[in-house]
């Protein structure tokens, strides 16, 4: 009986002594949201790997790069441009005709009560613009136009 205890004990110790094999690196269940977080880091991994080897580094000289001054400008001498004159007839036609339209575009405006203060007021346009310009002088129907349109 002795003999069959210590066969028994020693089997007992030795299976105690050896570990326990057990399957290692048993894959888990990976969930979907865990795949698809797993895609996206492979594909920024190979982005990053992608780009770092189309950089080119550039090396630059140890003098740091003066831009040159530019030129001073020189003074323009201011051209006196020459007037263009017109037909004083034509002109007054016209400088008229631009008149009448505006006070019949606005006859129906709050700006004016009655055709008498369209006219006035066109007419201050057109003095103010004759102190400035000669009769026949292009520069005076633009700029009875212009003064208009304001």
């Amino acid at each position: 009986m002795r003999i069959l205890f210590l066969i028994f004990s020693v089997l007992i110790l030795h299976s105690c002594a050896t570990p326990i094999k057990r399957p290692q690196n048993r894959p888990r269940a990976i969930s979907a949201k865990e795949k698809l977080l797993e895609y996206y880091r492979n594909l920024r991994a190979k982005e990053w790997k992608n780009r770092t080897q189309k950089q080119k580094r550039i090396k630059r000289s140890a003098r740091a790069y003066k831009r040159p001054k530019p030129a001073p400008r020189r003074r323009q001498i201011k051209q006196v441009h020459k007037i263009k004159w017109v037909d004083k007839d034509s002109q007054k036609v016209e400088i008229e005709q631009n008149l009448a339209y505006y006070c019949m575009k606005k006859r129906k405006s709050s700006k004016f009560s009655n055709e008498a203060e369209c006219y006035a007021f066109t007419e201050d346009i057109k003095m103010n613009c004759l102190e400035k310009y000669e009769k026949g002088d292009a520069r005076l129907t633009s700029c009875v136009k212009t003064r208009i349109k304001n």
